[in-house]
C-alpha cells in the first residue's frame, strides 16, 4: 500500500512538470511604471485655507513619478513606433531599444501597492497633523495607452477642520513662581480657536523643556508610567482629545520637571599643542555661566560661540559630571589652532558701491595671539585687476596690451590689527576694537597714477553671533596723484571727436584733488561711519533660505578736500521654490556733496550701474540716467569709469535650478553635469546725479522712483559649481533702454543689438 501511494506521487509530480513545459509559459507578474502621478485635493466647502498644497504633500510619498529625460523620451517613441511597423528594420528597433532600456534603468519607477497602501496611511497621518482628523485618503492607478502613460492618482477628501481649543499643561504647578510665570507664557503663546496644526504643540513642548532645563531642571522631560500591559515604565506623551459634535480638540501634556540643579565647579583644559596660551582672564571674561547658578545648556553654548569667536581655538567640548542630584561641574577643553599662517592664492571678489567684479593674488600673514590675548595681526599684499567684466568685454576689441593698459588696476598692501573683548557695556554686549592700515597704488587713467593711505580705527558690536552686528569707523585718507595733466592731455589726443571741455569736466574731481595736493601725499578726509551688518542666510556660497541685509551712513566730519554724506540699503532674499531657489535684491544708495565747487567725493564712493553684479544688460559702468548724468556714457567712452553718480536704486529677482544628476551617463560625466546650473532673472535700476558740478542734483527723489527712467532687463544664464561659488555666464537682454529715448522698448530695435553678455564668479547677489 506504502509502495501504491509513493508511486502515485511520483506520477503527479512528472505530470505537473510536463504540464509547465510542454503547455502554455508560465505567467510573470508585469511591472506598470508611473509616468504620471498626481494628487486630487477636495476641501471642504468652508475651508478657504488649506495649509499645504498637492507639490508639498508629493514629497512625502515613496510612490513618485518616472523622471525620464528627453533623450530618453525621444528613444523610447523610436522603440515603440519601430514595434508598431512591421517594415521598420527590426535591428534598428533592438538597437535603439536596448540604448533606452539602459539610460532609464535608474530614472523609472514602478507601481507597487503595498507602497502606495503605505502612503495612504503616511497621508492620513500627515493630515491629522492639520486638523483633518476625518480625512479619507484613497488611491487610483490607471493603466493607459498600453502602457505607456500610466496615472497613480491620490484622492484626498479632507472633511471639515478640527480647531484647538484648550491646551492643558501638568507638572509645572511646583514650580518656583518666577519658573512657572515663564512656563505659563510659553503656553499661552499657542493661538487657541484657531485650526489645529501639530507642529505648534510640538513647538511649545520643545520651548517649554528648554525653559525648564535652562533653568537648572536638567532632566525635564515628559512624565512617566508603568504601562499595565507590559509593566514597563513608558513616557506619556501629549493626548489630544477630539469633539467630533463642535470640532474641537483639547491637548493635555503631563510635564516632569525633576531635580534642580546648580553649576559647581568650571574648569578650563588648554590643549596649546604648542601654541602660545590665552590668558586667563580673557577666557573667564567669555563664560556666560558662573558657579552658583542655576545649570543652564545655554549659557555654556553661549560661552564656547564667545571662546570660539576669539579665532584662536580649533574646537572646543563640555564635559559635565555630577557631584551631587543638585550640583553639576563643568569643564572646558579647548584645542589651539596653529598660531600663525602664510598663505598665497588667487582671490575673485565683489566690491560696493562700484559694482566691480574684482580678481587677484593674495599674499597674506596672520598671527593669531600676538599678546596672549587673542590678538590678531594680518598683513598683505594684493595686486588687482578691478572690473573684470569690462576687462572681458573690451579684450576682443582692444588686445590684452591695451586692455590692460585701460582697465583699472591698484597695488594694496595692509596691515589689521583686531582685539576680540576690548569692552563690555553690560552682560549683554562686548565690543571688540580694530585698527588698520592700507597703502595703494591705483593706475587710474593712463598715465595717471593715485597713492593713497588710509587708517581706520573702530569697534564692533556683535548682536547675534557673527551673523548681526553694528561696527563703527572713524577713517582718514591721505592721497597723492600723479602725472594728472599729462594723462588729460592724453585724453584729448586720444579722443578727438569728443569735446575737450567734456573731458575735463568728466575729471573735474580729479584736477581739485591734484591741486589741493599739489603733488604731495596730503590728508584729504576725514570720516565717521555706522554700519549694520545681519547675514541669516543657510549657506553664503549657495543660499536657498534666509536673506541678508546692510545698512550704513557715513559723512566727513573735518574741513578737509572730501565733503560728503552717504547712507545706502542693501537687501537680498532667498527662497525654495520646487527644485529650485528664488532670489530678490534690492539696493539703494544716495550722496550728499556738500559743496561741488571746492570739494570732491572720494572715487571709491561713487555709484555706478551696469555689470555682472548690477543691471546685467549693460557694460560694466555704462548705464546712467540721461537726465541727470549730463552725457550718455557712450560718447565719453571710457572716461565714464571714473566718475559716478551720487544716487542709485537696483532691483533684481532671480530663479536658480540645478541639473539632477544623471547616473545613465556615467560617473564622470554625470557628476559634471549635475554641477551645471540654469538661471533666469530681471533686473531693473539707474544711476542718477552724476557726480559732475553741471548734472549733481538735478534728479529728485521723485525722479529716482519713477520707474520710466529705470532700465529694464530680462535674461538668463548658466552656472557651474565651485567651492567658493558658482562661475557663471549671463545674457541680459534690454526689454526697456531709457539711454535710448527714441527706441526705448525692444520692438523699436534689433534683438540681438540689445543683449550684453557678463562673466563672473559668484552668484550675482
Amino acid at each position: 500500500m506504502r509502495l501504491l501511494l509513493w508511486c502515485s506521487l511520483l506520477l503527479l509530480a512528472s505530470w505537473s512538470v510536463l504540464a509547465q513545459t510542454a503547455g502554455e509559459r508560465p505567467r510573470v507578474a508585469h511591472r506598470y511604471v508611473i509616468h504620471r502621478l498626481t494628487l486630487t485635493i477636495v476641501a471642504d466647502s468652508s475651508d478657504l485655507d488649506v495649509p499645504f498644497t498637492s507639490g508639498q504633500l508629493q514629497g512625502i510619498l515613496s510612490q513618485q513619478a518616472s523622471d525620464i529625460s528627453v533623450p530618453s523620451r525621444i528613444l523610447r517613441e523610436i522603440t515603440y513606433n519601430g514595434l508598431a511597423v512591421p517594415d521598420f528594420p527590426r535591428p534598428i528597433t533592438l538597437i535603439v531599444a536596448r540604448a533606452y532600456a539602459q539610460s532609464v534603468e535608474h530614472d523609472l519607477r514602478y507601481f507597487d501597492r503595498a507602497a502606495a497602501d503605505q502612503d495612504v496611511l503616511r497621508l492620513s497621518d500627515y493630515l491629522n497633523q492639520f486638523g483633518y482628523h476625518d480625512a479619507q485618503v484613497r488611491y487610483v492607478f490607471r493603466i493607459r495607452d498600453h502602457g505607456r502613460n500610466n496615472q497613480l492618482e491620490y484622492v484626498l477628501h479632507l472633511g471639515k477642520r478640527y480647531w484647538l481649543d484648550t491646551v492643558i499643561v501638568g507638572g509645572i504647578e511646583t514650580l518656583p513662581a518666577d519658573v512657572r510665570a515663564s512656563a505659563e507664557q510659553v503656553i499661552a503663546a499657542v493661538p487657541l480657536r484657531q485650526p489645529y496644526q501639530e507642529d505648534r504643540i510640538r513647538a511649545m513642548v520643545e520651548t517649554l523643556l528648554d525653559t525648564l532645563r535652562n533653568r537648572g531642571y536638567v532632566g525635564a522631560g515628559f512624565a512617566q508610567q508603568r504601562d499595565s500591559v507590559t509593566g514597563q515604565i513608558v513616557r506619556v506623551l501629549p493626548a489630544v482629545a477630539s469633539d467630533t459634535v463642535t470640532k474641537r480638540d483639547r491637548v493635555t501634556i503631563t510635564i516632569a520637571p525633576g531635580r534642580r540643579a546648580r553649576v559647581g565647579d568650571i574648569s578650563i583644559a588648554d590643549s596649546t599643542r604648542g601654541n602660545p596660551i590665552v590668558g586667563a582672564e580673557l577666557k573667564q571674561r567669555q563664560l556666560a555661566v558662573a558657579p552658583g547658578q542655576w545649570y543652564s545648556p545655554l549659557r555654556i553654548e553661549r560661552s564656547i560661540a564667545n571662546l570660539m569667536a576669539l579665532g584662536t581655538f580649533d574646537r572646543i567640548w563640555a564635559d559635565t559630571a555630577s557631584v551631587s542630584d543638585s550640583l553639576i561641574n563643568i569643564r572646558l577643553h579647548l584645542y589651539y589652532r596653529r598660531v600663525w599662517e602664510a598663505s598665497v592664492g588667487w582671490f575673485f571678489n565683489s566690491t560696493f558701491p562700484d559694482n566691480f567684479n574684482n580678481t587677484g593674488i593674495d599674499l597674506s600673514y596672520i598671527h593669531r595671539n600676538m599678546f596672549n590675548a587673542a590678538q590678531a595681526v594680518t598683513m598683505y599684499v594684493r595686486p588687482t585687476l578691478r572690473n573684470t567684466s569690462y576687462f572681458a568685454q573690451i579684450l576682443p576689441d582692444s588686445g590684452l596690451g591695451r586692455t590692460f593698459a585701460i582697465v583699472d588696476k591698484d597695488l594694496e598692501a595692509g596691515a589689521l590689527f583686531t582685539q576680540p573683548d576690548w569692552l563690555r557695556l553690560g552682560d549683554r554686549f562686548r565690543l571688540d576694537a580694530s585698527a588698520q592700515l592700507i597703502a595703494s597704488y591705483r593706475f587710474v587713467v593712463d598715465p595717471f597714477k593715485l597713492f593713497s593711505l588710509s587708517f581706520r580705527a573702530g569697534v564692533m558690536v556683535p548682536l547675534s553671533g557673527f551673523d548681526e552686528r553694528l561696527q563703527f569707523d572713524v577713517i582718514m585718507e591721505a592721497n597723492r596723484p600723479e602725472r594728472f595733466d599729462e594723462a588729460v592731455e592724453r585724453a584729448v589726443q586720444r579722443n578727438p571727436t569728443i569735446d575737450s571741455m567734456l573731458i575735463r569736466e568728466t575729471l573735474e574731481q580729479y584736477r581739485l584733488l591734484n591741486s589741493y595736493t599739489g603733488g604731495q601725499l596730503r590728508w584729504t578726509s576725514a570720516i565717521v561711519a555706522l554700519r549694520y551688518f545681519r547675514d541669516f542666510r543657510n549657506d553664503v556660497f549657495y543660499p536657498s533660505r534666509g536673506n541678508t541685509l546692510t545698512m550704513f551712513i557715513e559723512s566727513t566730519v573735518a574741513r578737509l578736500l572730501s565733503g560728503y554724506s552717504q547712507a545706502q540699503m542693501t537687501y537680498t532674499t532667498y527662497h525654495p521654490v520646487g527644485s529650485g531657489v528664488a532670489a530678490f535684491k534690492f539696493r539703494g544708495g544716495w550722496i550728499w556733496w556738500h559743496d561741488p565747487a571746492t570739494t570732491i567725493v572720494p572715487f571709491d564712493r561713487h555709484y555706478f550701474a551696469g555689470g555682472a553684479i548690477s543691471i546685467r544688460g549693460y557694460p560694466s559702468r555704462q548705464l546712467v540716467d540721461l537726465q541727470s548724468g549730463g552725457t550718455n556714457p557712450s560718447e565719453v567712452g571710457t572716461l565714464t569709469n571714473y566718475i559716478g553718480s551720487g544716487t542709485i536704486i537696483e532691483l533684481s529677482a532671480e530663479l536658480r535650478y540645478t541639473l539632477s544628476y544623471y547616473e545613465a551617463l556615467g560617473e564622470f560625466l554625470a557628476s559634471q553635469v549635475s554641477r551645471l546650473g540654469i538661471v533666469f532673472f530681471a533686473d531693473a535700476g539707474n544711476a542718477f546725479n552724476r557726480l559732475t558740478r553741471e548734472s549733481y542734483g538735478t534728479a529728485r527723489s521723485g525722479d529716482v522712483l519713477n520707474p520710466s527712467r529705470w532700465a529694464w532687463v530680462i535674461g538668463s544664464g548658466i552656472r557651474y559649481a565651485l567651492p567658493a561659488g558658482p562661475a557663471r555666464l549671463d545674457f541680459g537682454l534690454r526689454v526697456y533702454d531709457p539711454m535710448q529715448p527714441d527706441r526705448r522698448w525692444i520692438t523699436q530695435r534689433s534683438v540681438l543689438g540689445s543683449i550684453e553678455w557678463q562673466i563672473g564668479i559668484g552668484h550675482a547677489f
